[in-house]
């Protein structure tokens, strides 16, 4: 039995009822610590099997930051903290996080957002508990092979400098783990223990995106997503939230591992090789290979939909075709988990792909549509629906000109092919399909060969 414990302080009996209720699936114990004051709980805060601390913030801000430095402080290891914070105190976050916690829930707890944020960071914390574990089990054998006591401050720089490597983010088939993780490589001197830097892909307004290899395994490479600041990790932490709701979808980038570094929560996602849609259009594709990777972005879209998650920039550069033909729809650093109170569905995103109501700040699952919608219509007449220079001209066409009819721009394109695309792009909320589903349904109801290469054309 793995002894792996969360602390819950001064949680009312419904909170806790909740946490026991989401680890009950887990090989733990729950020890459950419902004192006010906080000293009766330090104890356990540097208890080995502690991976994780919820605390419900008090009313008083000064006082919840206090506690929360103080948990903080008394921490035998650097486990993640989430506050649970009344809705009157939500203005108060940023001060939480700023005395430490990692990451916080607005109350009340609900079935469907808050246990995916919350078996992120638990999975985070069992990673902490574990690497430390496994650094004293083998500092303990190489003790015995040299015959020699080994200095404990030596020991304890070792599992510091060891968590820095990054935290396991556990296998989403089943949270019990039935076999404990091979011991996770050091190399001294390195930036990242575990992932080693190969080249920069690119940057922008969250951060920088590596591609690293795992350290021992050169054919095993990946994608790490590094912030700018720790001002990001809320952000990063909700991305890869959400990428855990999505993570068994085959045409959707896989999350393997999230830790912390430097104060930066960054995140390692699965590397796809092979090139982008644009690069593809750009060069040319061939109408099987266009209609073969729509329907795989619609799986995806549609999957995203069904888990009440929008991608919110959806474009031909976030989608990657690999040599085998399988597409992967990378970057939802922008999505939104719309069953999440307070979700965020501002304008950000890619301006010739937005939605009316997206430029104005009020995304919804339709307005993924609408970027579908503009997808499709530039896989049939190879132009965008809306392109200008001139980023107010641009937003001004997309809120108020209707597109030019993909038919005068391509003839050969079938009536009823137009009439779904169009639809994709109709202004008027009530009009547009609903969601990636729908699309996806009428596609294949008025082209049942969709995919042959039959519907669309060359270039």
């Amino acid at each position: 039995m793995l002894r792996e414990s969360v602390l819950l302080v001064c949680l009312t009996r419904e909170e806790s009822d909740c946490i026991r209720s989401l680890l009950s699936s887990f090989e733990i114990e729950v020890k459950y610590t419902d004192v006010c004051p906080l000293p009766d709980a330090e104890p356990s805060l540097c208890d080995a099997d502690t991976c994780m601390v919820i605390l419900h913030a008090d009313e008083n801000r000064k006082k919840a930051e206090q506690e929360i430095r103080r948990i903080r402080n008394a921490l035998c290891r650097p486990v993640p903290i989430l506050v649970l914070i009344d809705p009157a105190s939500a203005s108060e976050i940023k001060h939480y996080l700023r005395s430490g916690a990692d990451d916080y829930w607005v109350l009340p707890l609900d079935e469907s957002s808050f246990p995916v944020r919350f078996y992120v960071l638990f999975e985070w914390g069992q990673a902490v508990v574990q690497t430390q574990t496994e650094v004293i089990q083998k500092g303990d054998i190489q003790e015995e092979n040299d015959e020699a006591a080994a200095d404990t401050n030596l020991l304890w720089h070792s599992v510091l400098k060891s968590l820095r490597e990054g935290l396991r983010f556990f296998s989403p088939k089943s949270p019990i783990r039935s076999h404990p993780k091979s011991p996770l490589t050091h190399v001294h001197g390195s930036e990242y223990a575990k992932w080693e830097r190969i080249r920069l892909l690119g940057s922008g307004g969250f951060g920088a995106v590596w591609l690293v290899r795992e350290r021992g395994r050169d054919a095993e490479l990946a994608v790490a997503k590094i912030p700018h600041s720790a001002d990001m990790n809320i952000k990063a932490l909700r991305s890869a939230a959400i990428l855990k709701r999505l993570i068994r979808h085959p045409h959707i980038v896989q999350l393997i591992e999230v830790f912390k570094e430097e104060g930066k929560i960054i995140l390692i996602q699965e590397y796809v090789s092979g090139k982008t849609v644009q690069e593809l259009l750009d060069s040319g594709m061939d109408a099987k290979k266009k209609e073969k990777a729509f329907l795989q972005l619609l799986s995806a879209v549609s999957y995203s939909h069904e888990h009440r998650v929008i991608h919110r920039d959806i474009k031909p550069e976030n989608m990657i075709l690999t040599h085998s033909g399988v597409l992967k729809l990378l970057d939802f650093g922008l999505a939104a988990d719309l069953s999440a109170r307070n979700a965020d569905t501002s304008a950000m995103g890619s301006l010739p792909f937005m939605a009316p109501e997206h430029i104005r700040g009020k995304s919804c699952i339709a307005s993924d549509v609408w970027a579908l919608g503009v997808m499709l219509y530039l896989l049939s007449a190879r132009c965008l629906p809306f392109s200008n220079e001139s980023e107010s001209y641009l937003m001004d066409s997309i809120l108020e000109m209707p597109p030019v009819s993909p038919r005068c721009l391509e003839p050969g394109l079938s009536e009823k092919l137009e009439a779904i695309i169009l639809k994709a792009l109709e202004k008027d909320l009530s009009k547009r399909y609903r969601n990636a589903g729908e699309l996806n349904s009428e596609l294949l109801k008025a082209f049942p060969d969709f995919g042959k290469g039959n519907v669309l054309t060359d270039g």
